[in-house]
């Protein structure tokens, strides 16, 4: 799949996770609503913000690194020699790594949201004030 179309889909992605979760906050927070749909928009309110989050941050690694390739691999190309598989190896790892952190970083934000947001609607209780 060409790069560009990667980072499109990223990014439709992550609109549509907005989208979302504006719809879900307007819902958690009306007040007139039962307390049990309120929680299951607390569950949709958790997956948008990561799915916007967690897209946009990837699309935005994922053009970064391929830059930073490209930059790494230059002299290789110019000199026409093969890049060392331990320097493409070490690239794929560095890659991974910030990728997982792209991912984990939202999930932590988004389950701490999902628990003041829960605790709030069952006990009226903000934990984080």
């Amino acid at each position: 799949m060409p790069f560009v179309n990667k980072l499109l889909i990223l990014m439709i992605v992550s609109n549509l996770g907005a989208i979302l979760m504006i719809w879900a906050n307007v819902i958690v927070t009306d007040d007139s609503l039962p307390e049990q749909k309120k929680l299951t928009f607390c569950y949709v309110q958790f997956l948008a913000g990561l799915m916007r989050d967690g897209c946009f941050n990837i699309a935005h690694w994922v053009f970064a690194f391929e830059y930073y390739n490209s930059a790494v691999a230059m002299p290789f190309i110019f000199t026409r020699e093969e890049m060392p598989s331990e320097k493409r190896s070490s690239m794929e790892v560095l890659f991974f790594t910030i990728f997982l952190l792209n991912v984990v970083d939202p999930l932590i934000y988004y389950c701490v949201l999902f628990y003041a947001n829960y605790t709030n609607i069952k006990t009226g209780i903000s934990p984080i004030q």
